[in-house]
């Protein structure tokens, strides 16, 4: 009885993660949060950044803290965990630069000059006053709350939302020079934040998200 010829299989490569940015908006602008594609049948990652190794990790994700100002090149490359069947995949890239004037911003100042269980008058004033910048209020509570639960703190400062916008929009209003809100409705007894971040036009975060908060009077 004549035995049959094990089937050859052609050994290839392993698919290249795709790289991408997970840095949260309320991250300090020198830090860098990225992951990459899960890779079937990978063992680990081998990761340069400038051409300079780091240690292997089966993690698919990495954060980088306080880097200096800058142009980086982060590459990551799926290691195969059986190499009879597939080779070790292709260098993935991922370009990013750290910006000093990103770094330091601009800051805000925030006055609440009116105030009662039923009111609150505020004013935002930017360091530059040319700049361009998102600002809201909110209860305090409501913040924490969505701050708590997985990307919901980009409910309210992200390009997240700004992506909603367009949806709707063809332009995005963003606000210069000093933002004045002389009466707003608020409920008595009730821990408020005040809120600003700067943005570009583009959707382009330009600061760190800044806030105050205050308390309104009980009735």
């Amino acid at each position: 009885m004549e035995e049959k010829e094990e089937e050859e299989y052609a050994v290839v490569p392993l698919n290249a993660p795709g790289i991408h940015d997970a840095t949260d908006i309320l991250a300090k602008y020198n830090r860098k949060d990225v992951h990459w594609d899960h890779v079937n049948d990978a063992l680990k990652y081998d990761i340069l950044l400038n051409g300079e190794s780091l240690p292997s990790t089966t993690e698919t994700s990495l954060r980088f803290e306080d880097l200096a100002e800058g142009d980086y090149c982060l590459q990551v490359k799926a290691i195969s965990a059986d190499t009879t069947l597939f080779y070790d995949s292709e260098w993935s890239s991922y370009n990013f630069t750290i910006d000093e004037d990103k770094i330091k911003g601009f800051k805000f100042d925030m006055d609440v000059e009116y105030l009662t269980s039923e009111y609150v008058g505020y004013r935002i004033t930017p360091a530059d006053l040319d700049a361009t910048y998102d600002c809201s209020m909110i209860e305090k509570s409501l913040f924490d709350l969505y701050a708590d639960m997985s990307d919901g703190i980009r409910r309210f400062v992200s390009i997240q939302r700004i992506e909603e916008m367009k949806k709707w929009w063809e332009m995005i209003i963003v606000t210069s020079g000093v933002r004045e809100c002389p009466q707003v409705i608020i409920k008595p007894g009730v821990e408020y934040m005040i809120f600003a971040y700067g943005l570009k036009k583009d959707g382009t975060v330009t600061t760190s998200f800044q806030y105050t908060t205050f308390t309104s009077p009980s009735e």
